[in-house]
């Protein structure tokens, strides 16, 4: 099996190197930006670090840099449904703490109605789940907040490649040398 990929490998590594010119006189390659490509227009890059810096000082601000205002609603959506969570888990935690304490310093009493169908027991247990959650909701928060500074990055390093522009230079046919196969030619 192995022998055969070696084979493979082999005849793709030997194919370019045995294809040969037909004849077809190739273009110049086009340049990577276009002439619409002056600062301030769509296709104009973005600095990577100014990105960053904006997107570290104000969630979204990365993309709005980078013109993208559509994931605008993704992040502070991301961003405020786990912040939602995380105070609501945080209030919930809370308040079973505060049932225990007062349970633990009177004596098994209850102070709110609504924990009387838990034993202390149990009330550590739905505490110690908030609390799990309260945790998850912070790492989502955390994670939120980090992939919007990544793709700030991310589209700002990206934003002068042109997808318009055509691969003439690309040119797949077969090759016979030695066996068959296929050849990848990119010219330049």
């Amino acid at each position: 099996m192995l022998s055969g990929f070696v084979y493979i490998v082999a005849a793709f590594a030997a194919a370019p190197a045995h294809a040969q010119n037909d004849g077809r006189v190739l273009a110049e390659p086009l340049p990577l930006q276009s002439d619409s490509a002056k600062p301030g227009s769509a296709l104009a890059p973005r600095d990577p670090k100014k990105a960053t810096y904006l997107a570290l000082a104000l969630p979204g601000a990365g993309q709005i840099y980078n013109r993208k205002y559509w994931k605008l609603p993704l992040v502070y959506g991301a961003m405020g449904t786990s912040a939602v969570f995380l105070v609501y888990n945080r209030a919930e935690m809370r308040q079973a703490n505060d049932e225990l304490r007062y349970r633990y310093a009177n004596n098994g009493a209850l102070n709110d109605p609504e924990y009387a169908r838990y034993t202390t027991s149990a009330l550590i247990g739905l505490r110690d789940q908030y609390k799990t959650y309260r945790d998850f909701s912070i790492l989502a928060l955390t994670g939120a907040y980090g992939l919007q500074v990544l793709d700030a990055v991310v589209d700002a390093h990206l934003s002068g490649f042109d997808m318009n522009q055509p691969i003439s230079g690309l040119h797949i046919r077969p090759s016979f040398a030695m066996g068959a196969g296929v050849a990848v030619r990119w010219e330049f």
